[in-house]
């Protein structure tokens, strides 16, 4: 035999039974698809970036690799869970945008009658008539904003000049 040879000893059964039984309780708290080689690569990938060499080849793999599972499976849940709330937070936006929309739509069709405008000022509007008059909202003043800047964004409203402070900026809705 050569000396120069060093004899290894890898307890790959090991290996995969205790990332085996840490993926399937990981799969009971995450609410995603992931499979298990995906899980696996990550959780590679992470003991690899830690500890500079693979698992199957650290003598100490069985001590480091609950740190590193533990590590992956709250980074991995976390993600989701931003994600969720992201999404969540999109719909939110949306579906208040669309009632803000129709509110505008009814004030000024409301207050043209009222007044008797003609277009486009009809149209225009100020910030404050919409956060800070007759329309009552349930939702923070925050979120109302927000959704007055995504209309804008979307092209629904057209932003016509900046007011001394926000709640003076001038829009108008645009006809579709």
């Amino acid at each position: 035999m050569d000396d120069n040879i060093v004899e290894i000893w890898i307890d790959e059964e090991g290996y995969f039974d205790y990332l085996q039984s840490e993926f399937e309780d990981f799969e009971l708290a995450y609410d995603d698809a992931m499979s298990f080689d995906e899980w696996r690569f990550a959780v590679d990938v992470d003991y690899r970036g830690k500890y500079g060499t693979f698992p199957l080849l650290d003598d100490e793999m069985m001590d480091r690799l609950p740190i590193i599972v533990g590590g992956v499976c709250l980074k991995l849940i976390d993600e989701l869970h931003e994600e969720i709330v992201e999404f969540e937070k999109s719909e939110m936006l949306s579906m208040l945008s669309d009632m803000v929309l129709k509110r505008i739509a009814m004030y000024l069709s409301v207050r043209a009658d009222f007044f008797d405008l003609d277009y486009p000022h009809r149209n225009r509007f100020q910030r404050h008539e919409i956060i800070d008059g007759e329309i009552k909202w349930e939702e923070k003043e925050s979120d109302v904003n927000e959704a007055l800047d995504s209309l804008v964004d979307k092209g629904f409203l057209r932003l016509l000049e900046h007011g001394g402070k926000a709640k003076y900026d001038t829009y108008q809705l645009v006809d579709a």
